[in-house]
């Protein structure tokens, strides 16, 4: 508001001749006096659902926002004598005689470490080499059986690792340095019978794919015994006595 007797234009004519000079001093000096222009935000998509991603397409989403170092990768480790444990890069020359210094010499001050980069390791192949007979009689009972006369024995050997997996207890006891004497470090569920190779009925998926790998047809006979309903008429007494 202006006060009594002020002509506003004359103000107004002032004020514009007082910024102009404001602008010049400021210009002299090298000092910037606009108003820096607003960014431009990219319109950007919105992030899909995730309930709505395949199992690859979340993997993509995850590796997009949490990008991590493709020229190293980490080893767990664990000191048994104060149970510290963290990861460390893996050096190529780690525990190399004549090079690798350890336990006197730090890794992060060895001048012979060498990172070693992450390399993702190859599909294990089921293809398996030799003539392979064209078809099999496989038999499903208590067991699973595999005639011996139909087996090369590259196929029997493989068919024999699938019902094999490591012993826990053989890894906790020597990551404890306890003795391991009469401890397996494999134990195998396959049989070995005079004319046949039986394995657990767990393991029938497992070799019907080891075989459809290898273009090997199967004849499989069922001979697994199916109890009998019991039959409508039939009259079942409960003789114990339930607990209170």
């Amino acid at each position: 508001m202006n006060g009594p007797g002020i002509d506003p234009v004359l103000e107004q004519e002032r004020q514009r001749a007082e910024n102009a000079r404001l602008i010049t001093l400021l210009e002299s000096h090298g000092i910037e006096w606009r108003l820096p222009p607003e960014p431009v935000v990219a319109a950007t998509e919105p992030e899909p659902e995730s309930s709505k991603l395949s199992t690859d397409e979340k993997v993509a989403l995850f590796r997009r926002l949490f990008r991590g170092r493709t020229d190293i990768y980490p080893v767990r480790w664990e000191n048994s004598t104060t149970g510290i444990s963290g990861y460390s890069p893996v050096c190529v020359n780690d525990r190399r005689h004549g090079i690798c210094e350890k336990p006197r010499i730090k890794c992060a001050d060895c001048n012979h470490r060498q990172k070693e980069p992450w390399k993702r390791p190859s599909p294990a192949t089921k293809k398996l080499l030799g003539p392979m007979p064209k078809s099999l009689t496989v038999t499903v009972a208590n067991l699973i059986y595999f005639e011996k006369a139909q087996l090369p024995q590259s196929l029997a050997n493989r068919l024999i690792r699938l019902a094999a997996y490591q012993n826990p207890e053989f890894y906790k006891k020597q990551a404890m340095r306890f003795s391991v004497w009469k401890e397996p470090r494999v134990i195998g569920c396959a049989e070995n019978y005079p004319n046949h190779i039986a394995l657990p009925r767990g393991c029938l998926d497992a070799a019907l794919d080891l075989l459809r790998e290898n273009a090997i047809g199967v004849e499989l006979i069922d001979e697994r015994c199916s109890a009998d309903p019991p039959r409508a008429n039939s009259k079942l007494n409960f003789t114990r006595t339930l607990p209170p």
